[in-house]
């Protein structure tokens, strides 16, 4: 008996409260001002983000411009957070175009001096520029700036190297990752 008092009970108490439920939610929809709060909460937490976003990027640069000072580095930034210094062997040699294949040897690190993939272990990575997307998309705007045969030494900002998540094996989420290329040979289709 006690049982199914409780039962009963609870039951109770689970329609009430789906019963307040219902009823506080048709009253927020039947007044406008709510909507508007809504559409305000909104666009709140989309500046908020927004504002996150532009202070990570501020502080991913900050970092990635005292590395290169400790480094003593001369690397250039381009417009899209790309730091790249170059190395070339053959002054008069052929520049790969969008489309063209290319094979780079490689390796990588994060800033903490982390090794995290290399061509010794993996192969040279193949890829069309501006084509695939089995690369981080940095070295396809990288590989436009250099020489066949020329070395780069490369810092990809997180957004150009892997992402806000890593790549779930080496990578950590928001990393910069430098990348030192040696551009093998690349051809057109």
């Amino acid at each position: 008996m006690r049982i199914f008092n409780l039962h009963v009970y609870i039951s109770t108490l689970l329609l009430i409260s789906l019963v307040s439920a219902c009823s506080s939610c048709s009253s927020h929809s039947a007044n406008p001002s709510n909507t508007e709060h809504q559409v305000y909460s909104t666009d709140s937490l989309t500046e908020g983000r927004i504002k996150a976003q532009r202070t990570f990027l501020r502080q991913e640069r900050a970092e990635i411009d005292s590395f290169i000072k400790n480094k003593n580095w001369s690397m250039e930034r381009t417009g899209t957070g790309l730091y790249i210094q170059n190395f070339p062997s053959i002054p008069s040699a052929r520049t790969p175009a969008y489309g063209d294949y290319v094979t780079v040897a490689y390796s990588s690190f994060l800033l903490d001096g982390s090794a995290l993939y290399s061509s010794d272990s993996t192969g040279a990575l193949k890829w069309r520029i501006e084509k695939d997307d089995s690369v981080p998309i940095g070295l396809h705007e990288a590989v436009l700036k250099m020489n066949e045969g020329d070395s780069s030494r490369v810092i990809l900002p997180s957004h150009l190297a892997y992402g806000i998540g890593g790549d779930q094996l080496k990578v950590p989420l928001k990393a910069a990752v430098l990348f030192k290329l040696r551009l093998i040979s690349f051809s057109t289709p």
